[in-house]
């Protein structure tokens, strides 16, 4: 089992609709070569977790990469894990305030993309661990 951690800020803010469209295609594509993820965005920005195989994971974020809806698109971190986090989701998703995104970390009123630059990959991490937010 493997996994990516990436981040990139969208060119243009996703309305919701938007939103729903990517994640119909993303859970389509994800569910036939068992990918499984969490996807969060928060003001223009977004974190992704993918797990699955290696070579499924790599084409996948080339692709991703290429994407010209997002820019800045950063790999966080990479590697091999024993057990998946969200082995029952295809792709979850969570749209997230500024203020539960930085609260998280204990940075409130911090700007989002400065906040997901400046942050280290095991917290990032961390947060995606989080199974509920208020």
């Amino acid at each position: 089992m493997y996994q990516i951690l990436y981040t990139s800020r969208a060119l243009k803010p996703f309305k919701e609709d938007e939103l729903q469209q990517l994640l119909c295609a993303a859970r389509s594509n994800n569910s036939k070569k068992s990918i499984t993820g969490l996807l969060l965005y928060c003001n223009g920005n977004f974190i992704q977790l993918l797990e699955g195989n290696r070579e499924n994971l790599i084409l996948l974020f080339d692709v991703i990469s290429k994407d010209e809806r997002h820019v800045e698109v950063k790999k966080i971190m990479e590697g091999n894990i024993d057990n998946p986090q969200f082995p029952d989701w295809s792709m979850g998703y969570k749209f997230l305030t500024a203020q539960q995104l930085t609260s998280l970390n204990h940075h409130e009123n911090e700007d989002v993309a400065d906040f997901i630059r400046k942050t280290q990959p095991y917290k990032l991490l961390r947060l995606m661990s989080v199974k509920s937010w208020s």
